[in-house]
């Protein structure tokens, strides 16, 4: 009798734990679908747009980090080589 009431109460602890897991799962995927609604919706600007301006911004600041790296004097940089350290970015 008191294997059977200990294997009892076990299984009511998996049981339990097993819910509690399954909402904060639930939690995490409803969470994570209204997260992306608001997003989508308050965004300023296009996908397109905002790649383009990241793109952009990247490109001037890899511009004035080699300028700085070379004593503050700018040279012209190679398309090959702006393209690596696009890549590395």
């Amino acid at each position: 009798m008191f294997w059977n009431k200990k294997k009892s109460e076990n299984c009511e602890k998996k049981n339990t734990l097993i819910r509690a897991l399954d909402k904060i799962m639930m939690g995490i995927v409803i969470g994570g679908a209204i997260g992306s609604v608001i997003g989508m919706a308050v965004a300023p600007k296009k996908g397109k747009e905002t790649r383009e301006l990241l793109k952009k911004k990247i490109m001037e600041r890899n511009a004035r980090d080699i300028g700085e790296s070379h004593g503050g004097e700018m040279r012209q940089i190679p398309h090959e080589e702006m393209q690596s350290e696009i890549k590395k970015a």
